[in-house]
């Protein structure tokens, strides 16, 4: 399987850095399938660069008014980039607590971008604050045979500093629909550089 580094995401309220960047290393001791075996073994003789990564960028809601507009969500945004054309965009992201899984719900997709021989594609995702309350793990699945690519992990003991008290604070965060209005104002909002086709 393919070793992983990962960096400690540094959280933020609405600013347009990406947070922390997870780049998947070539180096491989056993792929999933024998066909993934064959293409990533392919793929690391034409370039021995990396082949899958992701960088992400977390934004909470703006104020407690937006908090309740987004569902009690923060925003995730995943570009992820792949040398195989075929395996984006991605499949599924999706958080897991106690080994239950949740798939975020996708509110928007980039066009697909060629350059530098990799493809790269940007999606906005809804992330329940909840989760990040809690001990959880946040993964992507490619579309193709490689799944269960690691992005982050969130901690009970060690809640995001930028989490803003309004949501730290809520004891009753279920979260609800969005309201996609608020979503389209925040996207736009924040990510002018990168949102197309709202």
């Amino acid at each position: 399987m393919e070793a992983s580094l990962i960096n400690l995401p540094q959280i933020r309220v609405f600013s347009r850095s990406i947070a922390a960047t997870l780049v998947c290393l070539t180096a491989s001791t056993q792929a999933q399938t024998s066909t993934a075996s064959k293409v990533d073994a392919a793929m690391r003789a034409l370039n021995p660069q990396t082949i899958r990564g992701t960088n992400y960028d977390i934004c909470f809601p703006a104020d407690a008014a937006e908090y309740e507009a987004l569902g009690k969500n923060a925003i995730l945004m995943v570009r992820a980039s792949s040398a195989i054309a075929t395996e984006l965009p991605l499949k599924s992201v999706y958080i897991t607590v106690k080994g239950a899984r949740t798939n975020l719900q996708r509110v928007h997709l980039e066009p697909k971008v060629e350059a530098n021989d990799k493809s790269s594609q940007v999606a906005f995702y809804l992330l329940p604050v909840r989760f990040m309350k809690s001990d959880a793990a946040l993964a992507a699945d490619f579309s193709g045979a490689r799944q269960g690519f690691g992005m982050m992990q969130f901690s009970a003991r060690a809640l995001p500093k930028e989490m803003p008290a309004f949501a730290r604070l809520d004891e009753y965060d279920q979260p609800v629909d969005a309201d996609m209005a608020t979503i389209k104002e925040v996207l736009l909002r924040e990510f002018p550089d990168i949102v197309t086709g709202l």
